[in-house]
């Protein structure tokens, strides 16, 4: 569960507080190396901190990634979160493809009970307070490790009220937008007009609540089965085949 727990605001009924390492896994990039040249100039996607814009969408990437390549390290799925863990921390983007990332990156990939945009807005405007406050400092940048970041404290909210509040989060920003376009001389209000609506959100102030909803507890009671289950599913693989493995290492040995 989350440290700090008292520090944190109260949620709205049906809503409880837990962390980004128990409804989503964490990934840590990795770089191919870049003297194999089939490793290089393919189709998919190499993301860094760079290629991340502030508004949270990715830029077309400098360099790509061959499906060997990409091998070397692993593809993401799309809207997977991505989140700077090293240098800039706290800077947070979201996927719009499959796509492979460095080592100064670590990524959310949600569970299925979480809508992933759900999942970004929160990282995007609060979790990169916490980030910055828990990275360690060294000589030329901050450093958040994926242990660290796991324990970073989340909301979980019915599923139904996730996709309910992702639509009325992004309906007001388009409207912020529009309204930006028209009188961009008041850049600083419509800010704060911004980090309003996201506050209001999740003090849940945005949506009517439904009683029918599945709480989040319950909600988190079938995550941890799903992941017992599928801890349970890796260890019969594992036994299944160590006597294959076994088989093997006779057949070497009498040769």
């Amino acid at each position: 569960m989350t440290e700090d727990k008292d520090d944190l605001p109260e949620l709205p009924n049906g809503w409880i507080w837990t962390n980004l390492e128990t409804i989503a896994v964490l990934v840590t990039g990795k770089t191919p190396s870049t003297i194999v040249e089939d490793y290089w100039n393919g189709e998919i996607p190499f993301v860094t901190p760079s290629e991340i814009a502030p508004e949270g969408n990715i830029r077309v990437s400098q360099r790509t990634l061959t499906l060997l390549g990409a091998k070397k390290a692993r593809i993401l799925p799309k809207d997977s979160i991505l989140i700077v863990c090293i240098g800039t921390v706290g800077k947070v983007g979201i996927l719009n493809q499959s796509s492979v990332i460095n080592q100064q990156l670590n990524a959310l990939l949600p569970l299925e009970f979480i809508f992933p945009k759900f999942l970004y807005y929160w990282s995007k405007y609060f979790i990169k307070p916490w980030v910055i406050s828990n990275a360690s400092a060294t000589v030329n940048a901050s450093i958040l490790n994926k242990s660290r970041l796991g324990k970073a404290p989340a909301p979980l909210a019915p599923l139904n009220e996730q996709r309910r509040l992702v639509t009325k989060i992004e309906s007001l920003k388009a409207r912020t937008a529009r309204v930006k376009d028209s009188l961009s001389t008041i850049p600083a209000l419509l800010d704060q007009f911004r980090q309003s609506v996201l506050a209001a959100a999740f003090r849940g102030a945005l949506v009517p609540q439904d009683p029918n909803d599945e709480p989040a507890s319950v909600l988190l009671e079938r995550i941890h089965a799903e992941r017992e289950k599928n801890t349970g599913a890796t260890s019969k693989r594992s036994k299944k085949s160590k006597p294959v493995k076994e088989s093997i290492q006779m057949e070497l040995e009498l040769e």
